[in-house]
């Protein structure tokens, strides 16, 4: 179960609600989010933690910004897997061939 953090701005938190506030802003700093509630906008929410040598998140990145960089990360991560598993293939393809050839020699010079 997601527990969300306390919002100064909702007066009733939704566990598992997608955008984590079903109330009427009460602070007045609060605008509509995307999600048609008056909770923090992720342009608003920073992120206050040591940086994060794997996707570059860094201390008062935006939430916003913080997934950028997680998700430029994942796609980079998504194009290596792409280019290995050609990579992988065409080695595999080679030590087949390899494979082939040695049994062909075999046969050839080596008869039984």
């Amino acid at each position: 179960m997601a527990y969300l953090p306390v919002n100064p701005c909702c007066n009733n938190v939704v566990v598992n609600s997608p955008c984590g506030c079903s109330s009427t802003c009460t602070c007045g700093s609060c605008s509509t989010n995307s999600c048609g509630t008056n909770g923090p906008l992720s342009s608003t929410v920073v992120y206050d933690g040591p940086t994060l040598p794997g996707s570059g998140v860094e201390a008062c990145d935006t939430i916003n910004v913080a997934l950028s960089k997680i998700d430029a990360v994942l796609v980079e991560l998504k194009n290596q897997v792409a280019t290995n598993t050609f990579a992988i293939s065409a080695i595999t393809e080679q030590i087949n061939n390899i494979n082939s050839q040695i049994t062909t020699i075999n046969n050839n010079c080596c008869p039984e």
